[in-house]
């Protein structure tokens, strides 16, 4: 059985470690905003510009989902429409070279930009 005192220790060890864990999730959010930042200003400043992006076959879109080595960073959509499209940006912290994902629309397309013509 544990003591009141055992309670009162385990509680703020979880109160502690919940607090910590608040602190790195916001560090690593805004360390993501820093990356994603010039993406964002380049090409979603008032709405969506391709200039300067190839696009490339959406089975890359497969590739990209599945690579842990990517930061991916997903725009907030308009719920309230349904067919709205949906953009998800994947970077590669090494090279720079990142990739746009538009999906949704009404006939449900997925079509990929790439910044470069490197493959993911």
């Amino acid at each position: 059985m544990i003591t009141k005192t055992g309670r009162i220790i385990i509680s703020i060890t979880v109160l502690f470690t919940l607090l910590l864990c608040a602190a790195c999730e916001s560090e690593n959010i805004k360390m993501d905003s820093e990356r994603i930042d010039p993406i964002l200003k380049k090409h979603f400043e008032s709405d969506f510009d391709k200039a300067g992006l190839n696009e490339v076959s959406p089975e890359t879109y497969l590739k990209l989902r599945d690579n842990t080595e990517l930061l991916k960073y997903e725009l907030p959509n308009d719920p309230s429409i349904a067919d709205d499209f949906v953009y998800t940006i994947y970077k590669d912290l090494e090279s720079g070279d990142y990739w746009i994902v538009k999906r949704g629309g009404f006939a449900g397309v997925t079509i990929v930009y790439a910044s470069t013509t490197t493959k993911p």
